[in-house]
């Protein structure tokens, strides 16, 4: 990506909502070979790219999210989202994405999941690669010997590009029991957390005399240690 706060709008619905060959163009474009990528209920660990015996295939980690993204197409032929809002932290190359989207089961159509989550996407700048995804992480002083048909900047430097290194998926609980607790989950978890506020509401009360001691010995100690 040259923009990452423009740009990451379109590729989040590529993966989202489109093709299973957009997916995979995406993918590929956007992401590193060795990206990682983290959700409540999967989670991909960096893997550089690995030639399978016999067959000549390579594989990485980037491969098991498009894996990942198509079995999301699948369970939910039809997603609707809503991006709320993209910031770029330039210093951490950090991205974070805030998001809604509603989510049907193939097998339970009459019921729509509509979490609300942040993305949280680690970038990491790369030369563009001849087939428009990123080169291998280059050695220092060794970017001039990039291959034939990289793109460039003034036919010199190879032209640099942001790439997803790592996808961190950030749901509330209230929110990931959506997918899996329809209906009443969700409920019966604020349900809980009203709960846990009124305990907290009343323990505070009750130990409040207990508090005001440790404070107070608190005190006393501190000025002892003051008078010596």
């Amino acid at each position: 990506m040259d923009h990452p706060v423009k740009e990451i709008r379109t590729v989040i619905k590529s993966l989202v909502q489109g093709t299973p060959a957009e997916q995979e163009r995406a993918i590929n474009n956007y992401f590193l070979p060795e990206a990682s990528f983290t959700h409540p209920f999967c989670h991909v660990p960096a893997v550089e790219p690995v030639t399978l015996p016999l067959t000549g295939y390579t594989i990485s980690s980037r491969w098991f999210i498009l894996m990942i993204y198509r079995w999301y197409r699948i369970l939910s032929p039809r997603i609707d989202i809503e991006i709320d809002s993209v910031v770029h932290d330039q210093k951490a190359n950090i991205l974070y994405v805030t998001m809604t989207q509603i989510f049907t089961y193939f097998f339970l159509p009459f019921y729509h999941a509509n979490p609300h989550f942040t993305i949280i996407l680690t970038l990491e700048q790369r030369p563009l690669g001849p087939d428009g995804g990123p080169l291998p992480n280059p050695e220092a002083g060794a970017i001039a010997d990039a291959p034939a048909g990289t793109a460039t900047v003034n036919g010199d430097t190879p032209r640099m590009r942001y790439f997803i290194a790592s996808q961190n998926d950030h749901y509330q609980v209230t929110e990931w029991l959506k997918f899996v607790a329809p209906w009443f989950g969700p409920l019966l978890h604020r349900g809980w957390q009203l709960f846990a506020t009124l305990l907290s509401v009343a323990g505070a009360l009750l130990l409040a005399p207990l508090s005001w001691l440790e404070l107070q010995a608190g005190e006393t100690s501190k000025k002892g240690l003051l008078a010596e």
